[in-house]
């Protein structure tokens, strides 16, 4: 792997720190050697302005759904109400989210890393099905460790 994504996943395994879970997750958003954001697996809130990511994240797709014109119902594009029994926010997703449209087609890179809460040491990772969704339908390539 090339020494620019060692760089940017050290980030990530960084910012997983900020994490309390016992599974400590990072993500760094780039685009062109900038960063657009970063995330960390949490519990769920209300943090995101006083709404829940949920409702962020619905908002966010059913944008790309009518530009797109989607031809298939919104709850099925949307994978069926995604996130209603989850209890956290994985770290790619609070990632995308902060990053809003400016991560849409236009070449980012998620680099994605489980940190070790014994040692801090860097653990295989790789994004769940819903947030590996999620990022195609962004046109987000994901590298993990």
């Amino acid at each position: 792997m090339p020494r620019r994504h060692d760089k940017y996943l050290n980030i990530a395994l960084e910012i997983a720190n900020k994490g309390a879970m016992s599974k400590q997750h990072g993500a760094v958003l780039v685009n062109r050697g900038k960063i657009l954001s970063t995330g960390y697996n949490k519990y769920l809130t209300r943090a995101i302005s006083g709404r829940s990511w949920r409702d962020d994240l619905q908002t966010q797709l059913h944008k790309i759904w009518l530009e797109k014109n989607i031809q298939t119902s919104f709850s099925t594009y949307s994978n069926g109400g995604w996130g209603k029994m989850g209890c956290s926010l994985h770290a790619e997703m609070d990632a995308i989210i902060k990053a809003g449209v400016s991560c849409n087609n236009n070449g980012s890179v998620l680099y994605v890393t489980r940190r070790s809460t014994v040692d801090g040491r860097a653990l295989n990772s790789s994004p769940c099905k819903r947030c590996t969704k999620a990022a195609f339908r962004r046109g987000i390539k994901i590298i993990c460790t």
